[in-house]
C-alpha cells in the first residue's frame, strides 16, 4: 500500500467497543463493487448498551415494551383496586396487595424516565434546568401536566368520597410541576423519602409526595446515567426508607429495585413486549382513569340490586 494509499479515507464500522476502522483489501481498494460488498458484510450496527440506554424509542418514536410496562403496572393496579373497592382487603404480607404493591414503582420509574426531553441530546439532558428548554415549546412543556391534571380530575370525583384523600395521580402532577422548577435538580429528590415523616402530604395525599418524588427520581438517573447508578439510587432508596417510612407504604419501596431492573430492560429491548399490555400502556391515563369508573360502577350496581 502505498503512502497516499495509507492516507485515503476509509470505511467505519461501530462495536461495542466504539469505532474503529478497516480498510479495503489494496488490490480492491478502487473497484466500486467490491467496495460495496465489502462494506455490507462487515458493516455492525450500534447495540444499545443497559448500562446507559440512550435509545428508548422505536423508528415510530415509542418503544413498545416500555409501554408494556406501564400496562403491566395498568393491570397490577386494576387487580389492586379490585381488591380493596371489591372485597375491602387491606394491605398486608399475607394476601395480593404486597405484589400489587409494585405497580407504583413501576408508573413513578418510567413516569421519570420520560420527564426528560427525549428530542436532547445526552449531553443536554445533563445540563438543561427546564424541561422547556432548548427544543420545547411553552404547551408542550406543559402539555403532559395539563393531561395529568384532567385524569386526576376525573378520578378524583370517585376517589375522595370514598376515602378521603387526592389520589396518586395528583402526586404525579406535583412531581411534573417540580420538574418544570428544578429541572435536572430534581434527581436531588432521591433522598426525599428520608423526610416521610414530615410530609405535609401525608394526610392529603394516597401516596405522599416524598414516597412518590424518589421513585420518580430513580427513573431521571436511569435516563441520565444508565443502569448502574440507577441501581444503586434504587438501592439507597430502598435502604432510606427501612429507616423512614412504616409498613404498609414501606411496601411499595421494597419494589424499587426490582421495577428499575424491569424498567432498564426495557427501554434497551424495544422487542421484549406483549401486545396487549403495550396497548394498555399506550394510553396509560385513559385506561387508568377508565378502570375506576367500571370498577365503582360495578360495585354500585352489585349493591344496589
Amino acid at each position: 500500500m502505498t503512502a497516499k494509499q495509507r492516507l485515503a479515507p476509509q470505511p467505519s464500522y461501530i462495536s461495542l467497543g466504539g469505532t474503529y476502522r478497516r480498510p479495503i483489501p489494496t488490490a480492491h481498494q478502487h473497484n466500486p463493487t467490491v467496495q460495496f460488498f465489502c462494506q455490507k458484510r462487515h458493516q455492525m450496527k450500534p447495540v444499545a448498551s443497559i448500562r446507559t440506554p440512550a435509545t428508548a424509542t422505536t423508528p415510530k418514536g415509542r418503544n413498545a415494551a416500555l409501554d408494556s410496562v406501564r400496562g403491566l403496572a395498568i393491570v397490577l393496579m386494576i387487580v389492586d383496586h379490585v381488591a380493596v373497592i371489591s372485597f375491602d382487603i387491606p394491605i398486608g404480607t399475607d394476601n395480593v396487595r404486597l405484589v400489587t404493591r409494585l405497580a407504583l414503582p413501576l408508573f413513578a420509574i418510567v413516569f421519570g424516565f420520560f420527564l426528560i426531553d427525549p428530542s436532547l441530546s445526552l449531553s443536554q439532558r445533563k445540563t438543561t434546568t427546564k424541561v422547556a428548554a432548548p427544543n420545547r415549546s411553552t404547551w408542550a412543556a406543559f402539555r403532559r401536566p395539563a393531561q395529568i391534571l384532567v385524569a386526576a380530575f376525573a378520578a378524583n370525583l370517585l376517589f375522595v368520597p370514598e376515602y378521603g384523600r387526592l389520589e396518586i395521580l395528583v402526586s404525579f402532577l406535583a412531581c411534573s410541576l417540580l420538574y418544570l422548577v428544578l429541572g435536572r435538580y430534581f434527581i436531588a429528590m432521591l433522598l426525599a423519602v428520608v423526610l416521610f415523616q414530615y410530609d405535609p402530604t401525608l394526610n392529603l395525599l394516597d401516596y405522599p409526595l416524598t414516597l412518590t418524588a424518589s421513585l420518580v427520581a430513580i427513573g431521571m438517573v436511569l435516563r441520565l446515567y444508565g443502569f448502574q447508578k440507577a441501581i444503586l439510587a434504587a438501592a439507597v432508596v430502598t435502604v432510606a426508607g427501612l429507616a423512614a417510612v412504616p409498613a404498609p407504604p414501606l411496601f411499595v419501596l421494597l419494589f424499587a429495585i426490582p421495577a428499575t431492573c424491569i424498567v432498564a430492560l426495557a427501554s434497551v429491548s424495544p422487542e421484549l413486549s406483549v401486545r396487549w399490555l403495550a396497548l394498555l400502556g399506550r394510553y396509560p391515563l385513559t385506561t387508568y382513569v377508565t378502570q375506576y369508573y367500571i370498577l365503582f360502577g360495578a360495585r354500585w350496581l352489585m349493591t344496589s340490586g
